[in-house]
């Protein structure tokens, strides 16, 4: 590999074997403050050999990799946005308890709603800002059950009270399209269809959870 020693930014697109990255990391990881890769097919990357390789490291953008390591200690105390494209992991990630984070971005596959705590940050996050989160579960909103309502409402108000300065929430499940919407505007169109969802059965009670309601006028920007 050619010598960089300045190097900020790496990307690695289409990696064959986790291996090369590994290599790169060793290579390139000391200067790194910024890392991408994407579409690694085998083995699996290391949380714990990445954050080992880059201790500057301020960005880590993955996608299509699995990922292990999530119970072995970390130094990720510079990190400050992540952003996980359909990684595969063996359980809730450690990386989500990193201090400084001010930007997670989370789009999930397969995830069963009833495991929704798998990707919210653990503990107290007092730097995150901003948390963005897609969940491909289901592609119309009926075929969401009531109590996955509930399951959101709760992850909801959980994820703000272990992050006191988050202004902005985006909070997307099984939408095909790019057309996201603050959460008067949800409150509004299940109004109008009230019938709609009542006759599927739902609970609508989770929408006039004072609290909640409380939660999302204060963070701002709350999109759909």
């Amino acid at each position: 590999m050619p010598d960089f020693p300045k190097l900020t930014d790496l990307a690695m697109y289409g990696v064959e074997f986790a291996e090369i990255v590994d290599c790169a990391l060793q290579k390139y990881g000391k200067t790194l403050q910024s890392l991408r890769v994407i579409g690694v097919k085998m083995p699996n990357l290391s949380f714990q050999r990445i954050f080992k390789s880059c201790p500057k490291l301020e960005g880590l953008y993955l996608e299509k990799v699995g990922v292990t390591d999530n119970s072995e200690p970390i130094n990720f105390n510079k990190l400050r946005v992540l952003n996980l494209v359909k990684v595969s992991s063996p359980g809730p990630s450690k990386i989500l308890t990193a201090p400084n984070l001010k930007t997670i971005e989370l789009k999930v596959t397969g995830l069963d709603m009833r495991n929704l705590s798998q990707v919210l940050p653990p503990r107290n996050q007092n730097n995150l800002k901003s948390f963005y989160l897609t969940l491909r579960t289901s592609d119309i909103i009926s075929e969401i059950s009531e109590d996955d309502f509930i399951r959101i409402a709760s992850f909801l108000k959980h994820l703000a009270a272990v992050s006191p300065r988050l202004t902005f929430l985006n909070f997307n499940i099984g939408c095909t399209s790019h057309n996201y919407y603050t959460y008067p505007s949800v409150v509004q169109h299940v109004n109008e269809q009230y019938s709609f969802y009542k006759e599927k059965g739902f609970n609508l009670d989770w929408l006039i959870d004072l609290d909640l309601v409380r939660i999302l006028e204060a963070i701002g920007n709350a999109r759909f």
